[in-house]
């Protein structure tokens, strides 16, 4: 893998980045910037800024663009090899880092249809302790409800909600769908189908990411 890797993660919600996203961390030891975790890290710790995170992700909205775009560059503007998870969500927001000098080489869009979201993420738990994610069926605990790292109980996150989840798909078709568009014009957007298993998943994100390192990213929006 080539020594600079600054790769976005996108899809829709339920498309499977937080499992993608741990396998190939590790494997291309990648910075995992997860924004989703950071602004609930936030409204744990309860501060006026975690006050105003909990009332737009309650609702299914995004949260505003200038505080996260900010908060994003603190991160990353000093990091060679990263990954961005939740972010950008919109056009604006990735034109921000790209100004600021934040060059983004590598773009993976999971794609998977909304009414397989929704039958997916009712069964998806995530320990609210060491926040390791799991599915009842592709990825349970090996003791039912109890997290296999910290054997603290498992829960439903409250964006698992059917409702929710249709006003964040609604959301993202609106404000961030966009983004596809513009990453494949810069020639650097790649699509997996994330409908399928997730070791078949996987496996093929980790097979684009090699091509990429090899510099075999000569066609636009490859599949």
């Amino acid at each position: 893998m080539a020594k600079s890797l600054k790769l976005v993660l996108l899809g829709p919600p339920g498309s499977g980045k937080s499992t993608v996203a741990e396998q190939i961390s590790k494997k291309y030891s990648l910075q995992d910037v997860y924004m989703g975790q950071i602004l609930r890290d936030e409204i744990k710790k309860d501060t006026i800024v975690g006050k105003e995170i909990a009332k737009y992700l309650n609702k299914g909205e995004l949260v505003p663009g200038n505080f996260v775009s900010d908060l994003i560059y603190l991160i990353v503007h000093k990091k060679t090899k990263f990954m961005l998870d939740g972010f950008p969500r919109t056009v604006q927001q990735a034109e921000y880092i790209q100004d600021m000098k934040i060059n983004i080489n590598c773009v993976l869009m999971l794609e998977v249809p909304e009414s397989e979201v929704i039958k997916r993420l009712s069964l998806r738990r995530v320990c609210p302790n060491c926040r390791t994610q799991y599915h009842l069926k592709f990825f349970a605990p090996k003791n039912k409800n109890i997290c296999d790292k910290c054997k603290t109980k498992i829960i439903r996150r409250n964006d698992d909600n059917p409702k929710i989840i249709k006003e964040r798909f609604r959301v993202y078709h609106q404000k961030t769908a966009p983004l596809i568009k513009h990453y494949s014009d810069q020639n650097i957007l790649y699509t997996v189908d994330a409908s399928k298993n997730p070791k078949e998943v996987i496996k093929e994100v980790i097979k684009k990411l090699n091509k990429i390192s090899k510099g075999k990213n000569q066609s636009k929006s490859k599949r």
